[in-house]
Parts: C-alpha cells; sequence; structure tokens
C-alpha cells in the first residue's frame, strides 16, 4: 500500500511541475509578444521634425547671509587678524559668547 501512494504522489509532483513550467512559459511567450507589439508601435509612428527647445531656467539668486552667519564671520575675520591659523571651530565658541538674538 506504501509504494503505491509513493508512485501517486510522485506522479501528483511531476504533474503540478510540468504544469507550472507550461504556465511560466505561456507568461513569457505573451510577453515577447507584447513587447515585440509595442516595438512594432513605436517603429511605426513617425520621427518628429523638430524637437522643442526645453525652456531656460531662471538663475535664482543666493540667499542673504542669516544674522548669526554674518556675526560668525566677523569674529573669525576679527580672529585671523591676530592669528591666522585661526579655525572656524574657534570662531564659533567666541562667537557664540557674544552673539544675542533679536
Amino acid at each position: 500500500m506504501a509504494k503505491r501512494t509513493m508512485r501517486r504522489a510522485a506522479k501528483t509532483v511531476k504533474r503540478s511541475v510540468k504544469r507550472s513550467v507550461k504556465r511560466s512559459v505561456k507568461r513569457s511567450v505573451k510577453k515577447a509578444k507584447s513587447m515585440s507589439k509595442s516595438m512594432s508601435k513605436s517603429m511605426s509612428k513617425p520621427m518628429p521634425k523638430k524637437m522643442k527647445a526645453k525652456k531656460a531656467k531662471k538663475a535664482k539668486g543666493k540667499k542673504k547671509p542669516s544674522a548669526w552667519n554674518q556675526h560668525l564671520m566677523m569674529v573669525l575675520k576679527s580672529m585671523r587678524k591676530s592669528n591666522p591659523s585661526a579655525n572656524l571651530t574657534d570662531a564659533m565658541i567666541e562667537a557664540k559668547k557674544t552673539y544675542k538674538k533679536n
């Protein structure tokens, strides 16, 4: 009895594999046909004579620096006068002490 059920199970597995292979082949053939149709449609359309020129983008102006940035740059310049190797980090520490928000 057990051998017979094993054979039946093997047959059903083989059948299901065959079905799935057939389905996948059908799908791939269907996809290929649709791709070839879309390609032939695009190839049959006449090419446009002239392409429209793109509009030039307007140049955007720079944003003006914030009050903090201006203060920071002033502190950095004054620090560089006395010490040319001053960093922005050092300037931030100094500017933090003197900066007052509005």
